[in-house]
């Protein structure tokens, strides 16, 4: 797979062959919603370190700040057992200096709670956000959102009641959202 990059606001966002998952192109489909005009998303974007080469699903590089964005699903670490391999990944890219933070984005978050991860973003990165996604996301996102998430906070995750399609009572989901940065202020 290439680099790809797009500019939100220009041509098509989904470009053949960018994304490699469906989460990616959920993740896509909202950065358009609420980031500026005319940032420069890019896919797929390998990174060298010490420890390897890795490709990280989206980066975003302004003037102010560079960060990656990541969309695995949680049963594909978990089958995998790639949690701490992550994390260490995550550390070798920070410390190659490409990125200010890498931001993890569970799947099922980002499939059930869209608002919810685009809310915690704004947080942690308004720059990136047009005007008006505040307003757009300050009514669609959660109540516990709200609350538990702060601009300085590295992690964000609250309990929630999951109702699905079928008639089975509501199962306790968790809502997560990671952010690992070098150098934490």
């Amino acid at each position: 797979m290439t680099d790809v990059a797009w500019e939100i606001g220009g041509p098509p966002y989904f470009v053949e062959g960018a994304y490699e998952s469906p989460l990616e192109r959920l993740f896509a489909h909202h950065a358009v919603k609420y980031f500026k005009l005319g940032l420069d998303l890019q896919t797929q974007v390998g990174v060298v370190t010490p420890i390897g080469r890795f490709r990280l699903d989206f980066v975003v590089d302004t003037s102010s700040v560079r960060v990656g964005f990541e969309c695995d699903g949680a049963a594909y670490h978990e089958a995998l057992g790639l949690w701490a391999r992550d994390r260490t990944r995550d550390e070798a890219i920070l410390r190659a200096g490409r990125l200010d933070a890498v931001v993890r984005l569970p799947g099922r978050s980002l499939v059930f709670r869209p608002e919810d991860c685009f809310y915690v973003l704004r947080q942690w990165y308004a720059e990136l956000f047009a005007d008006r996604a505040g307003w757009i996301l300050e009514h669609l996102a959660s109540a516990e959102v709200k609350t538990a998430a702060r601009p300085d906070s590295d992690l964000v995750e609250f309990p929630y009641r999951y109702e699905g399609p079928s008639d089975d009572p509501p199962d306790i989901a968790r809502f997560s959202m990671h952010r690992r940065r070098l150098h934490t202020p």
